[in-house]
């Protein structure tokens, strides 16, 4: 029998995933072009504002008894796209719960009502 290892979330794996769908999304920003363009360039402008004031926030927030250890791995324009937005989507919602108060949840919640708006825009308005 294989056994699989799970890496266990913490928040500040979390929270440095977040700052590194912050980057992959500002580098998608930069790199829309062509029809639609413009309404894709603000949607996902928006939803980089978002994530860097909720990635602030929810370190600082953290950090009320030691500092983390924040890292993020390495990102490449290439490699980013719509899907992106909906990996990021689902990072959030699978792994949230390694924040326990109430206002941290609520900074999340935040975080998942502009992936959505984000979506939406993407889908419809681009």
């Amino acid at each position: 029998m294989v056994e699989s290892t799970v890496e266990e979330m913490t928040i500040a794996k979390f929270i440095s995933k977040l700052f590194y769908y912050q980057t992959a999304v500002k580098f998608f920003h930069l790199k829309v072009n062509g029809s639609g363009s413009y309404a894709t360039h603000t949607a996902l402008n928006d939803l980089y504002e978002s994530l860097s004031d909720i990635c602030d926030s929810l370190t600082e927030t953290s950090q009320t008894e030691n500092i983390l250890e924040l890292t993020h791995e390495k990102v490449c324009s290439c490699d980013v796209s719509k899907d992106t937005i909906m990996e990021l989507c689902a990072f959030v919602n699978s792994n949230r719960y390694v924040f326990v108060e109430s206002f941290q949840q609520n900074m999340v919640d935040t975080l998942v009502e502009t992936i959505a708006l984000t979506k939406y825009k993407l889908k419809f308005l681009s």
